[in-house]
């Protein structure tokens, strides 16, 4: 009798440990439910940069007082690029005339005498203006390179001869001879007579300032 007792006692037990197992282990009956393990988890900072959010949209908050540096920052490269622009107008009101001189020659032309004195006004403003200002000589291409180099030299210096007979310091000048490296035109002709009228534009000198 006590054996049969304790038999139905364990297999009452049993009975509710297997009820009890399958409630647990029980998957959900609904589809649409799911096991809170199977929620993605996002934390803060991935909230904070979704897709549909530029990351730029938090800079202002991020930099706060900067923005007052950014500002000025900004306002200093447009205040740069207008002194860029006044130094350039400045220096473009600065029109030298070109001086021609004949073949073989370096001496002023009378017909060039007013282009020179024109010039010699414009160097006068760029060197109170704190400029320097150079003269380059040139030649054609007619004759060795040697003597074309030495020549262009003193069309340059007869250029600065008349600005310094008319006050314009001589430190404040300086010459250069190019001979014929720089021509303007060229050409083929086979007449020397025509070759030379040809090649005049490159008989010159040219003012610029530094």
């Amino acid at each position: 009798m006590k054996t049969t007792n304790k038999l139905s006692l364990l297999l009452a037990v049993a009975m509710i440990f297997v009820a009890g197992c399958g409630k647990k282990c029980a998957k959900p009956k609904n589809k649409h439910m799911a096991a809170v393990t199977e929620i993605p988890i996002i934390n803060e900072t991935e909230a904070l940069f979704d897709d549909n959010i530029s990351e730029l949209a938090f800079v202002d908050d991020e930099l706060g007082f900067e923005k007052d540096k950014l500002v000025a920052s900004n306002n200093l490269e447009v205040d740069g690029g207008d002194i860029a622009q006044q130094d350039a107008e400045r220096e473009a009101n600065y029109a030298f005339k070109t001086v021609h001189f004949s073949f073989n020659k370096n001496n002023i032309r009378p017909d060039q005498q007013a282009v020179v004195a024109q010039d010699v006004q414009l160097a006068q403003t760029a060197v109170n203006d704190g400029k320097e200002v150079v003269i380059e000589g040139h030649t054609c291409q007619i004759g060795s390179a040697a003597y074309n180099l030495a020549l262009s030299q003193r069309r340059a210096e007869s250029v600065r001869h008349e600005m310094v007979e008319n006050g314009i310091p001589n430190e404040s000048i300086k010459t250069m001879g190019l001979g014929y490296e720089r021509p303007l035109v060229a050409s083929n002709a086979q007449k020397r007579g025509e070759l030379i009228k040809a090649l005049s534009p490159n008989r010159r000198a040219e003012v610029l300032i530094s």
